[in-house]
């Protein structure tokens, strides 16, 4: 899953890099925007650009040298492809990349309306499954097993009485030092397990910031951090990478709600 994910937005990203390139090339006025000289310009001096920026590494210069040098590199050849001057090459390169920008984040606030998960979302899921080996469209979560919990309670037991004489008559002086007054604390270990289990959904509000397994009907399995409930959607966290990603499943979507709670 994580592969197909990948390719396909791939696939995407080139596709609307090259139809906008050919698009503002066009608008202003360069010689040549046809579909194989913007391919041409969209992909040579990229791969240039990173060949002299490993050899200015090898070599050890200093790699300000290599990307200024690799800059006017990659825009000379996107004006030769482009037939066009380097001024306007480099306009129609910098035009390009806002365009792509702008309909990148629409993009993903299309995708976060319509399907509750983000252009980063999917990416995010594609990196957990390929980085922690789950099953496709499994994000695993730490410490699955039920754990034990061992729990130490404290019950104080009042002594018994020691005042055993007749009424008026005092407790000799050694008895009365060696009786406690109270018994002593009695310490009672017990272990509790927790782990994931199954609950309704209508329970579910009593689990917030807690950790949360979901089997959606599709066969695939989420988990998370359980940060919200809105209607009937659950907006989950979860860590991806170096930060943290948050997506929305639908109760409609689920068929089975686990929560990590004590083990009855």
């Amino acid at each position: 899953m994580e592969i197909l994910i990948s390719i396909v937005l791939t696939v995407i990203s080139f596709a609307l890099s090259l139809w906008a390139l050919r698009v503002i090339a066009g608008l202003l006025g360069a010689g040549n925007n046809g579909w194989g000289a913007c391919a041409l310009a969209l992909i040579v001096p990229g791969i240039v650009g990173a060949v002299i920026a490993v050899v200015f590494g090898v070599v050890g210069l200093h790699p300000l040298i290599g990307a200024v040098i690799a800059f006017f590199v990659m825009i000379w050849l996107i004006a030769k492809f482009l037939e066009t001057s380097m001024i306007r090459g480099f306009v129609i390169a910098l035009l390009t990349n806002i365009v792509l920008v702008v309909l990148f984040v629409g993009g993903m606030f299309v995708l976060g309306m319509v399907f509750g998960v983000g252009l980063m979302g999917l990416m995010g899921l594609a990196m957990m499954g390929s980085q922690m080996g789950g099953q496709p469209g499994t994000m695993p979560f730490p410490d699955q097993q039920p754990q034990t919990v061992i729990i130490q309670e404290g019950s104080g037991q009042p002594a018994p009485s020691t005042g055993g004489g007749e009424t008026g008559s005092a407790a000799p002086a050694d008895e009365a030092a060696a009786a406690p007054a109270t018994a002593p604390q009695q310490t009672q270990t017990r272990q509790v397990k927790y782990g994931f289990q199954e609950i309704d959904f209508d329970l579910v509000q009593g689990y917030l910031q807690g950790p949360v397994r979901l089997a959606l009907k599709d066969g695939r399995v989420r988990e998370g951090t359980l940060i919200g409930i809105e209607d009937d959607m659950l907006q989950i966290s979860q860590k991806a990478g170096g930060g943290t990603m948050e997506y929305s499943v639908s109760k409609a979507d689920i068929a089975k709600l686990e929560v990590w709670a004590r083990l009855q």
